[in-house]
């Protein structure tokens, strides 16, 4: 993430840099938070299983709508999987333990990318006893009539024997597993004030995998303040570490500090109203950019961000608007020819030409 940008070294002399990673084409964006991703791990020790540990139970948490940790994090709709699978086995967790059960991970899996909200989570574990079983299913039951915000959210625990041959997670690291990754909270933690409906600060706990003995978890946080940002990755980390878990910083991005009286987003609102008759909305996001990144290294360049219409981004669900992508290349040409103090490269009936040819386009 964000490679090409802080591997740019290039002495660059443009005054303008017009970024095409937005996701709205009635929008041209100005500013974006800074982030932070930290990844912890924990090295556990295993075993094999005992006499009394009779059964393998699977929990999986599926079918939620899934989306973008920096556009989509303040919509309740969309659920966390790994944040529900959580408090579910924190539950399970109790419940077996306070009957003298034996509990312990055999493996763990869910979410696929720190920028994505996770929409699975697996875990499956040992117990050494049936006869409750069957009421830790009502309980998971109950808990999933609880949660009926979220649309298309399934939850099961499935149960059954467990292999001779299987390695266990250890109760104490299986308790320090739990409690680590059960610590960190996703979602928002502030919105911005003076901008309603704009996050200020979130995390987002993006995966967590067994790989080989070692369970990693992948965090990522955003603000547009500094003091919160530092705030939230000191009170992850500290939770992480007080678990045993080792938490590495594997990238810290700057924050794109908005300028609305630059001469390159009033350029962009005027060709926008001049050539499609309609007002472009200048925002802020609580995504990060590569304009922050890029800013740093070169201070005195006017940046913009535009796009075409994307929706749902980083879910199974994404998808472009196609006739977006053609007004925002017409948008772009011309915006260059301004600035370029050119004559137009779209004339009126050329102008015409493509809007006939869009009513051809589906959306």
């Amino acid at each position: 993430m964000f490679g090409g940008a802080f591997g740019l070294e290039h002495k660059l002399k443009s005054e303008y840099m017009i970024n095409l990673d937005s996701e709205d084409e009635g929008e041209v964006t100005i500013g974006s938070a800074g982030g932070r991703e930290i990844e912890g791990k924990y090295s556990f020790r295993s075993r094999g299983k005992r006499v009394l540990e009779r059964y393998l139970a699977n929990l999986s948490v599926k079918g939620l709508l899934g989306g973008h940790s920096g556009v989509d994090i303040n919509k309740e709709e969309i659920g966390h999987s790994i944040s529900i699978g959580s408090m579910l086995l924190q539950k399970i967790q109790k419940e077996v333990t306070n009957y003298q059960g034996f509990f312990n991970l055999v493996d763990i899996d869910g979410g696929f990318s720190m920028n994505a909200i996770p929409t699975t989570f697996d875990a499956s574990f040992s117990l050494s006893y049936d006869k409750r079983i069957g009421e830790l299913q009502k309980m998971l039951e109950r808990e999933k009539e609880k949660m009926s915000q979220y649309s298309g959210l399934e939850i099961s625990l499935k149960i059954e024997d467990i292999l001779e041959n299987q390695q266990i997670i250890l109760q104490e690291d299986t308790k320090k597993i739990v409690a680590g990754f059960s610590s960190i909270k996703s979602g928002v933690y502030s919105m911005v004030e003076k901008m309603p409906g704009l996050v200020q600060t979130s995390n987002n706990l993006g995966s967590i995998k067994k790989v080989n003995n070692e369970i990693i978890v992948s965090s990522l946080m955003r603000s547009s303040n500094e003091q919160e940002l530092n705030q939230v990755y000191e009170k992850i980390t500290n939770n992480l570490q007080k678990n045993g878990f080792g938490v590495e910083t594997t990238l810290n991005f700057p924050g794109w500090d908005p300028n609305p009286d630059s001469k390159l987003v009033k350029e962009a609102v005027r060709v926008n109203n001049e050539f499609f008759g309609t007002n472009l909305d200048v925002v802020s996001v609580h995504a990060g950019l590569e304009c922050g990144i890029i800013q740093e290294k070169y201070p005195k360049i006017d940046f913009i961000s535009i796009g075409p219409t994307i929706k749902d981004v980083h879910s199974p669900r994404e998808k472009v608007y196609i006739k977006s992508v053609n007004r925002t290349w017409d948008l772009l040409r011309q915006l260059l020819q301004g600035l370029n103090k050119q004559p137009s490269l779209v004339d009126s009936k050329l102008c015409a030409k493509i809007q006939d040819a869009e009513k051809q386009l589906p959306l």
